[in-house]
């Protein structure tokens, strides 16, 4: 095999990087809905940029190693996930992201990887229990009310279609 030209992605990894790259369109994108809908959070939704660069790498790392790269798109979404609520807070739902990692664990992997499958859906859940409900104000201060409900709408919202782009996305039998 010609190591110029690049190898065609599976079709269970080319998902999951599809993902990855929704995900790093939206992260520059998210500051300015905050701007626009809770100015007084801005400062603190430049932190949900701060992964960019590396939900950028995770197609990069796909065309090396594919399954490394589905661990790990689980693995960043989760811990990109619990920084981002620990910095808004709990009030704000960006916990609610973390379904979309439950998610991505339990459709990234193939039959052959039900080990890998099962850790990916225990660690995500576990997380989940460890962090949630410990920031009732986020690391980056308090925010009105109204910012407050208006962030927990957008994040809302935004798992949801994530979540939706995850299931039509994914191959419907593996």
């Amino acid at each position: 095999m010609d190591r110029s030209e690049p190898r065609a992605l599976d079709p269970l990894t080319s998902a999951a990087m599809s993902v990855s790259t929704v995900i790093a369109l939206n992260k520059p994108i998210y500051p300015l809905y905050v701007w626009w809908l809770a100015p007084d959070a801005l400062k603190a939704s430049f932190w949900t940029a701060a992964s960019f660069p590396i939900w950028v790498a995770l197609p990069f790392l796909a065309r090396r190693n594919p399954y490394a790269a589905r661990v790990a798109l689980v693995a960043v979404g989760a811990i990109d996930t619990v920084a981002i609520g620990m910095a808004l807070g709990d009030g704000t739902g960006a916990w609610l992201f973390l379904f979309a990692a439950l998610m991505l664990a339990a459709m990234s992997f193939e039959a052959a990887e039900v080990w890998t499958r099962r850790i990916a859906i225990s660690a995500v859940f576990v997380l989940f229990a460890l962090v949630y409900g410990r920031f009732p104000v986020g690391l980056a201060g308090a925010f009105s009310p109204e910012s407050v409900a208006t962030l927990f709408k957008l994040n809302a919202f935004g798992a949801a279609a994530l979540l939706a782009f995850i299931g039509l996305r994914y191959p419907s039998s593996r």
